[in-house]
């Protein structure tokens, strides 16, 4: 079947959006949930008879959370509070049609590969001084397949 728009023109406009992505990109850090790591196991501690309910407490376990953490390239726009009017033909505003949106909301958007191996299990996403945390299911998009990914985050108490 013949393509619409030939392989090298749509690999010509795909590398323009990457380049216009890579322009306006910077870093941010992405926060997976941390690995919980047991060290010094007492091979002979009995988790039924000693534990803290029966006041011997004999285990030397040390528990440590290490955190997964990378820094990606991403495109960062802060939402404000919109109120939108759908307009007439003739350009007056119906105020019973009114659109509010509530903002506080951060749309970050990421390179396919980056959410692909890493930030699709993140929690936790931290940039310009302040955390963030997902709010919306991820949203690829693309001219012909899917390069970028849209995100949407919520300011994190």
């Amino acid at each position: 079947m013949a393509n619409l728009i030939p392989s090298q023109l749509r690999s010509i406009t795909e590398q323009a959006r990457m380049d216009v992505f890579d322009s306006f990109s910077r870093k941010i850090v992405v926060f997976v949930t941390a690995d919980k790591v047991t060290l010094d196991t007492d091979l002979n501690y009995n988790f039924s008879y000693d534990s803290p309910d029966y006041g011997t407490d004999n285990q030397n376990n040390v528990v440590q959370y290490i955190v997964n953490s990378g820094s990606f390239d991403a495109c960062i726009l802060y939402e404000n509070r919109l109120d939108r009017f759908y307009s007439n033909p003739d350009g007056s505003r119906d105020e019973k049609f009114r659109l509010t949106y509530d903002g506080g909301n951060v749309r970050i958007k990421l390179k396919k590969e980056d959410y692909d191996n890493y930030i699709k299990d993140a929690i936790n996403f931290s940039f310009d001084g302040y955390n963030f945390e997902l709010n919306k299911t991820p949203r690829p998009h693309g001219l012909y397949t899917n390069q970028i990914y849209s995100l949407y985050l919520k300011f994190k108490n």
